[in-house]
């Protein structure tokens, strides 16, 4: 009987454990802070304020330590800054509010406070994998151009570097350059009018004849996307001038 019961308080355990890890990972994924990195850097970088980030840790100050851990949001979790809304927090994930509220077991929408932590119901499909991309694309908005950008690093990217990095964060390995990326695999080429969501676009951008710039297709007739401008990564339309530009697509999330 002893026996019995040691071996039904051992799986107990384990089940709770294992529920804890898993749970861990669905709330946020962690960064590992680096030499010259604060609490501000950090936050534009993952899409959310400095605040959020501290009260989503538990921080008393904004005092960082290299090699310290901190949880960040991810395509599964959303810390609640200033000005959040359920709403646009929906809008944001292409969910709706009422899978937020159901999901997060919220009784009340209007009442949510800077650094909650907001799980994000995920789906299945393409189209899961098209947002997760974009997600993973969007968290480098405004991160500047440079040419010729180190794909070791995200501080700057080249349009190509940037794809590759965007494709890199959710699992899929694509080639370097721009011309590469539409001649080798993997993927396939597409018609202009099967674009969808998580496409890579590329362009000519330059006119000689070559392929020297890719994007990702957001949908709605925009593009994400970096060149030499002063936003950096971006998030712009897909106006009469690229598609002057235009040369193919191709499907990569199928």
């Amino acid at each position: 009987m002893k026996k019995t019961f040691r071996r039904i308080n051992i799986i107990i355990a384990l089940l709770l454990f294992f529920t804890m890890a898993f749970t861990s990972i669905a709330l946020a994924e962690t960064y590992i802070v680096k030499s010259g990195d604060n609490l501000w850097k950090i936050a534009n970088q993952y899409g959310t304020g400095p605040t959020a980030l501290m009260r989503a840790n538990n921080l008393k100050t904004t005092n960082l330590n290299i090699g310290q851990k901190l949880q960040v949001p991810d395509a599964s979790t959303h810390f609640v800054n200033y000005g959040d809304t359920l709403w646009k927090i929906a809008q944001k994930y292409g969910v709706t509010v009422t899978e937020l509220v159901k999901y997060n077991g919220i009784k009340n929408p209007a009442s949510l406070y800077v650094g909650q932590k907001i799980k994000i119901p995920q789906k299945t499909g393409w189209k899961a994998k098209a947002d997760k991309l974009v997600q993973a694309g969007l968290k480098y908005k405004g991160a500047k151009y440079e040419f010729g950008a180190s794909s070791k690093q995200t501080k700057t990217f080249d349009c190509s570097s940037f794809t590759q990095r965007a494709f890199k964060d959710i699992g899929i390995t694509i080639k370097r350059s721009s011309r590469s990326q539409y001649s080798y695999a993997p993927g396939r080429l597409i018609k202009k009018s099967e674009l969808r969501r998580g496409d890579l676009v590329f362009f000519d951008y330059t006119k000689d004849g070559t392929i020297d710039h890719v994007g990702i297709y957001y949908g709605d007739n925009k593009l994400l996307h970096t060149y030499r401008n002063p936003q950096g990564v971006e998030l712009g339309s897909f106006s009469k001038y690229w598609h002057n530009r235009y040369v193919g697509a191709k499907r990569i999330i199928e």
